[in-house]
């Protein structure tokens, strides 16, 4: 690593930075390296077919972002100030802002950025100008310095901070030229050796030594596996690196902690190798206490809780995000240690495919961990009303909710968590074969006015003293709900859901024309009718003309649409940025063929209009034949000519273009 120098001397005043600006180069959001999608594949960023067909780009949404927060509607992709890092997200889930783009899948934000450091050549000048007046008149007054490239990683409900990934101090140097690292501790030390010798008096002498204040210095450009030598040097630094942790997140999936290697050898070889995985987490464990806010166990088979984890449990202080998803060997025994150890601190829970936890476990563990704001109850399947239950009386302050294959949930406890949870922002309901509808409405509150006849109840003096405030709820997904019909749609309304801006409806079988017809959501941001077999032109003709914002619509495995009534959509619906055709093979796309020129069509539908479309999926949108048909050449480089690129066979790409109205409207909708 190299450290960005500028010029200084003892004699000469260090320049003032006047003015920060952050930009950010690309931003992209989906499916996290190793996890699981839903065709069984594991994601490989190597390999493009695992990804690409799931990820986002999301750079218009962080642009409206710093919108926002530099209080203005400009678009370039600058956020201005004299801070040394940026937090963007304001405490929102990333699925609130971005859209689930891969339902099901651990996902992560990656964000490339720069720092621009504005330096005044007057000193004066420095110490009165205001920031403001420094971007005005930076050619005549001012100077600046870019950083190189930074490239931050960020998982779901982590916060969002782009800061520099540099020094912690500014070094400098006579010629003003990159210093490697070794250098630039020596010039630490130097100046540390500078300062005023101790006084001679034991009661007044300073509580650090030199070697104390080096430790912070040095600890951010060291591995963990160093951080943890750093220990050997001396008792001063063993108490410091005990007292700061070597890390704040440890994650099985981190090939740099977890080799590959030695994660797939076989148990015995793990067993008898003192490198094995567990031998490794312990360890992390153990010089991790002080420091550890979050820990990802997922799929990690050769856990043995009793002897690798509950040790370490009730020493993690600051732990605030656990995921033990898919480990056989959790039972309630660990739940209990989790209930008792971490209690009010844990906020974040992920407890997918426990197969050996029962109910009890988990009515335990909500009443006492009742400060969660995520959990992810997913494909446990022994669960019950009785745990739905547990969810709706004590997590009131949760904010999201997975619960995907939980199919013994009845509306009798999903009913209670949304009369309850009244924080929700997005609740995943996928699987749940016994719902027959949602409700937010809080109808069934009015009706009790005119029942209750108890004396010992205070009763209400009118109806509007039952009305709660609307729902918080960004993001719904009934993905899979088979009994839902085109009676539901009485729920979606923007009185209900005001804030709805992504609903996920996919395999929900009988639905019809008649459902897109009646949902009154004008708001809505991304939407997912995804092998909704049902539906026709009719419905894209109400999508384009009621859901005037709409970013993200996926119509995959729609079996009776048409060519032109795609057309259509995309010239009435221009804010449409991402469709998704998948295995529509009616449409036939993309092939030759004697009476089919629908890849033509669509291209001059695009030229025609003032579409922001900048992400297609047209794979397998052609029909079967024997033998096979050839490529239509011309509709390839007529999308080539648009700007598209076709990063995979049928799916086109080209960086996201919005006009004025589109991004004021999504910068109203993220306010």
């Amino acid at each position: 690593m190299w450290l960005k120098c500028s010029s200084f001397s003892s004699t000469q005043p260090m320049k003032q930075i006047v003015q920060t600006q952050l930009h950010i180069i690309s931003a992209t959001y989906g499916p996290a390296e190793s996890r699981r999608l839903l065709d069984g594949k594991l994601v490989d960023y190597n390999v493009q077919e695992t990804y690409v067909p799931h990820t986002r780009d999301v750079l218009p949404f962080l642009r409206a972002l710093m919108s926002i927060s530099s209080g203005d509607n400009n678009e370039d992709d600058v956020l201005q100030g004299v801070s040394k890092s940026f937090a963007l997200m304001d405490g929102r889930p990333m699925n609130t802002v971005f859209g689930d783009c891969c339902p099901g899948t651990t996902k992560i934000l990656k964000v490339e950025y720069v720092f621009r450091d504005y330096f005044d050549t007057d000193d004066t000048v420095a110490i009165h100008n205001k920031v403001a007046n420094v971007s005005e008149n930076s050619e005549r007054s001012s100077t600046y310095t870019e950083s190189r490239v930074f490239t931050s990683l960020f998982r779901e409900h982590e916060r969002v901070l782009l800061k520099r990934q540099d020094p912690l101090l500014h070094l400098t140097t006579d010629n003003a030229e990159d210093t490697p690292l070794s250098s630039a501790v020596d010039s630490q030390i130097q100046l540390i050796q500078k300062l005023p010798s101790p006084p001679s008096s034991p009661s007044k002498r300073p509580r650090t030594s030199p070697c104390e204040i080096t430790l912070p210095l040095i600890l951010p450009f060291l591995t963990i596996r160093e951080r943890a030598k750093c220990q050997l040097v001396c008792s001063s630094w063993r108490d410091g690196v005990k007292e700061q942790g070597i890390t704040s997140v440890i994650d099985v999936n981190d090939t740099n902690l977890f080799p590959r290697h030695i994660m797939n050898s076989s148990p015995s070889t793990t067993f008898q190798n003192h490198h094995s995985p567990r031998s490794i987490l312990k360890g992390l464990l153990k010089h991790s206490h002080s420091s550890l806010e979050s820990l990802v166990l997922n799929d990690f088979t050769a856990l043995q809780p009793s002897i690798d984890l509950h040790q370490s449990l009730p020493n993690l202080r600051k732990l605030r995000r656990l995921d033990i998803s898919r480990l056989s060997s959790i039972t309630d025994e660990t739940l209990k240690l989790v209930s008792s150890s971490l209690g009010k601190r844990l906020e974040v829970l992920y407890m997918k495919g426990l197969m050996n936890v029962t109910n009890a476990g988990v009515v335990q563990l909500f009443e006492s961990c009742n400060n969660l704001r995520v959990v992810d109850i997913s494909e446990v399947h022994q669960l019950n009303d009785e745990a739905g239950v547990a969810i709706g009386k004590h997590l009131t302050k949760l904010e999201v909710l997975h619960c995907k294959d939980n199919y013994k949930l009845t509306n009798g406890s999903v009913d209670i968590i949304t009369k309850n949870c009244k924080n929700l922002v997005q609740i995943t309901l996928w699987g749940n074969i016994h719902l027959k509808y949602v409700n937010f409405s809080r109808e069934e509150d009015k009706e009790t006015l005119h029942t209750t006849t108890s004396a010992s109840l205070p009763r209400p003096s009118s109806l509007s003293d039952f009305q709660t405030t609307p729902s918080k709820l960004i993001i719904l997904n009934l993905w899979g709900c088979h009994n839902l019909d085109d009676s539901a749609a009485k729920s979606f309304n923007k009185a209900s859901l005001p804030h709805l801006r992504s609903l996920c409806l996919s395999e929900c079988h009988r639905l019809t024309d008649e459902f897109v017809s009646a949902i009154s959501l004008p708001q809505l941001v991304h939407l997912k009718l995804r092998y909704v077999r049902r539906i026709t032109d009719a419905s894209l003709e109400t999508i384009s003309q009621k859901m005037p914002v709409l970013y993200s619509l996926d119509l995959s495995f729609c079996t009776k649409l048409t060519i032109s009534g795609v057309c259509r959509l995309i010239t009435a619906c221009t804010s449409l940025s991402e469709l998704r055709l998948y295995a529509c093979r009616q449409l036939n796309i993309g092939s030759v063929g004697s009476t089919s020129n629908s890849g033509r069509q669509l291209a001059r539908a695009l030229k025609n209009s003032d579409s922001s479309l900048s992400f297609l999926d047209v794979r397998e949108c052609h029909q079967q034949l024997e033998p096979p048909t050839s490529r239509d050449e011309t509709y390839v480089k007529s999308m080539l000519d648009l700007g598209f690129d076709e990063t995979l066979t049928g799916i086109f790409i080209r960086p996201a273009r919005w006009n004025d109205r589109i991004s004021r409207q999504l910068v109203s909708n993220l306010r």
